[in-house]
């Protein structure tokens, strides 16, 4: 397993990309400049912030609210960051759990739409059943009266005696 890696140094105060080696341990990365003394980052405090997605380069912050930060261009880093840590580094992603995401996607996408699907059919109608004797008769009383001046204003309403038997009798 490969222990050195090249990369770039940002120290989050300047745009300048500082050349460095970066050497993978137990427990933390050893970030070497060219000009200056080795950095120490412990893998627990390190963010990840991309090289969640294939081919893109892989980017890891330290610090606070100005963050340094190291790229590397080779996925392949966090592979090797994964095997060579002896402490828990879940929280940064690991390149060969990808697949592993694509084939539960489709099975949990499935799943998320017979339960949808389940619910409209069946859990909304058996709800209904259930709350429906609990509505007040006044409530009742109340719905259909505002739907009906939605549907049908008083304005608009037919008020013909001639026209409103006519109706009657059709609906008898």
């Amino acid at each position: 397993m490969q222990r050195l890696w090249q990369g770039f140094y940002l120290d989050g105060q300047t745009a300048t990309r500082h050349p460095i080696t970066i050497q993978l341990t137990g427990t933390f990365l050893r970030i070497q400049t060219l000009n200056s003394h080795p950095m120490v980052w412990p893998y627990s405090q390190i963010r990840q912030t991309q090289g969640s997605y294939e081919g893109e380069p892989v980017r890891l912050e330290y610090g606070g609210p100005i963050s340094q930060a190291i790229a590397v261009q080779d996925t392949e880093f966090l592979v090797a960051l994964q095997e060579a840590a002896s402490t828990a580094v879940g929280h940064l992603h690991d390149p060969r759990r990808r697949g592993l995401r694509i084939r539960w996607a489709l099975p949990a996408s499935l799943a998320l739409v017979a339960v949808v699907a389940g619910l409209y059919v069946w859990g909304i109608p058996a709800l209904a059943g259930a709350l429906a004797p609990h509505v007040p008769l006044s409530w009742e009383e109340r719905l259909g009266d505002s739907a009906l001046e939605h549907v049908a204003p008083v304005g608009l309403r037919c008020t013909d005696p001639v026209r409103l038997a006519a109706i009657e009798r059709i609906l008898a």
